[in-house]
C-alpha cells in the first residue's frame, strides 16, 4: 500500500521529532571537517596490557634521512607480524610496503630472548624525538606481568639518555648498523602500542621538563639564544646571521656542540629564543613553555595533508607559543616545506630586539 502524501508528511515529521536529539560519534565534533587533522590514539599507560604468549616478529629497517656516520646510519625500523606491517598513517603505507619488501633478501639474525617491541623506531633525530624517545623511556617503566626485555633502536647519542631516564634492567639496545644490515627475527616477542607524536612529545616534556645540566661557561643563565645547526643549506647567509646575533648578545646554541640535556636547559630558561626551522626545533618543543621564534619560509602554514602528517604534526604541538618569521626562499632544492633554504633579512631580527 502506497502511503498518501499526508501520511508521508506525518511520518517525515515524526522521524524528525524522534531523531532531533540523536548524537553520532565524530572525532572532530563535526559532521564534516575542512581543517586538516590526524585521528590519533591516546593510550592509558597506567594499564599497559601485553599478550601472555609471544609470537614470531620480524624487524626490518630502511634508509631514512641522511647520516655521515657509517656506524650510526639514519634508518627507520618497522615490525612485521604474520607478514603484515602497520603504520599509524595511511599516507605512508604504499612507500612503506615497497621499501620493506626490498629488504627481504637481507641476512636474518635470530633473537630468542623474550622481547617487547614497539612497532616503529628510527635514528632520524626529528622523528626519533617526535615519535619514539618518550615512548621508549615511559614504556620501559610500564608495569607488566612479564620478564620480557624492551628492545629499542635509537641514535647513538641518545643511548645514555635512554638508560639514564628509562629502566635499565628492562632495556636492550639494538645497534643501528646491525639493524640496517640485517633483518632481526624475534622468536618470542610481544608488541607494545605505537604512541602518537603528541603523546610521545607530552611524555618527553614531562621527562625532561626540569632537566638540570651544567651550562656552558660559568653557569650564568643565557638570556638570548639562537638555535642553529650552522648549515648554509638551511640559511644561506648563516654566517651573517650568527655574527649579527652574537653582536646583540645572543648565545649560539649548536646541538652538536652541547649535550642534549644542556640544550634543553638552555632553551627552557632563556628569555628570547630564535631558531632555524626543521627537526632542530624539537629541542624547543620538548623543553620550552614560553614563546619562541622560527626563521622559516613563507609557506610554513600551507602544508598538504601529507606534509602535515609527516612534519607539521610536531610543530602543531606548541603552535600557540610559536611565532614564524617569514623569510625569502632560494631556488635550492628541498625535500619538504621545513627544509627550504632561506635568506634572513637582518632587519627582521632587529625588530625582535
Amino acid at each position: 500500500m502506497t502511503p498518501t502524501p499526508l501520511l508521508r508528511n506525518f511520518l517525515t515529521q515524526l522521524q524528525k521529532y524522534l531523531g532531533r536529539f540523536q548524537f553520532k560519534e565524530s572525532i572532530t565534533g563535526l559532521s564534516g571537517c575542512d581543517t586538516t587533522y590526524l585521528p590519533i590514539a591516546i593510550f592509558d599507560l597506567n594499564r599497559v596490557r601485553i599478550p601472555s604468549q609471544g609470537k614470531q616478529i620480524e624487524l626490518r629497517s630502511i634508509d631514512f634521512g641522511e647520516s655521515a656516520d657509517t656506524e650510526n646510519p639514519s634508518i627507520a625500523s618497522f615490525v612485521i607480524e604474520d607478514n603484515i606491517g602497520y603504520h599509524n598513517n595511511a599516507f605512508f603505507l604504499k612507500d612503506m610496503r615497497g621499501n620493506l619488501k626490498q629488504q627481504a633478501s637481507k641476512p636474518a639474525i635470530v633473537i630468542d630472548e623474550p622481547a617487547l617491541l614497539l612497532p616503529y623506531y628510527t635514528t632520524h633525530f626529528g622523528h626519533f624525538t617526535g615519535d619514539c624517545l618518550g615512548a621508549i623511556i615511559s614504556l620501559s617503566h610500564a608495569k607488566t606481568a612479564s620478564n620480557r626485555k624492551l628492545f629499542f633502536v635509537a641514535p647513538h647519542s641518545f643511548e645514555q639518555i635512554i638508560t639514564k631516564y628509562g629502566n635499565p634492567s628492562v632495556l636492550r639496545r639494538i645497534d643501528s648498523k646491525l639493524a640496517h644490515e640485517n633483518n632481526l627475527l624475534f622468536t618470542n616477542a610481544c608488541l607494545l602500542p605505537r604512541l602518537s607524536a603528541w603523546q610521545n612529545l607530552s611524555l618527553c616534556s614531562q621527562i625532561f621538563g626540569n632537566v638540570h645540566a651544567p651550562l656552558p661557561f660559568d653557569d650564568t643563565p643565557l638570556k638570548k639564544v639562537f638555535l642553529t645547526s650552522g648549515r648554509p643549506t638551511r640559511i644561506a647567509n648563516i654566517k651573517e646571521v650568527i655574527e649579527f646575533l652574537k653582536a646583540e648578545g645572543f648565545y649560539i646554541c649548536r646541538p652538536d656542540q652541547v649535550s642534549f640535556e644542556q640544550c634543553l636547559a638552555i632553551l627552557r630558561d632563556a628569555d628570547l629564543v630564535i631558531s632555524e626551522n626543521g627537526s632542530i626545533t624539537h629541542n624547543i618543543l620538548i623543553s620550552r613553555n614560553k614563546p619562541f621564534y622560527i626563521l622559516s619560509s613563507a609557506h610554513w602554514n600551507r602544508l598538504s595533508p601529507e606534509e602535515f602528517a609527516g612534519g607539521g604534526i610536531y610543530n602543531a604541538y606548541k603552535s600557540y607559543l610559536t611565532h614564524y618569521i617569514e623569510c625569502k626562499t632560494t631556488d635550492a632544492a628541498s625535500y619538504h616545506a621545513f627544509s627550504s633554504q632561506i635568506i634572513v633579512h637582518l632587519a627582521d631580527l632587529k625588530n625582535l630586539l
